[in-house]
């Protein structure tokens, strides 16, 4: 009777044991994945923000340029202006 449960607790420290290792190997993969998805967040963020100066200076160029084109229609309006009050004037 003794032998038959000691050896019914050396089973169950071995199922413990047995139970402990898996749930450690499944701990290592699961933080190995963990890892992997990290990285590829990383590195999506890091295009996103690549893309996102990109197109805050595509933006910026787009803004100058509106700007430049705006400053010599104004530009025209002003000789369009003074040529029509020289005419007017003669």
């Amino acid at each position: 009777m003794q032998l038959e449960t000691e050896q019914e607790r050396i089973k169950i420290k071995q199922i413990e044991e047995n139970n402990k290792k898996e749930q450690e190997m499944i701990r290592v993969q699961h933080q190995k994945r963990i890892d992997v998805l990290h990285k590829e967040m990383q590195h999506k963020i890091a295009l996103l923000e690549r893309e996102k100066v990109q197109l805050m200076e595509q933006r910026t160029r787009t803004m100058e340029l509106e700007k430049s084109k705006m400053t010599q229609l104004h530009k025209i309006d002003i000789e369009q202006a003074k040529a029509t009050h020289e005419r007017a004037e003669q």
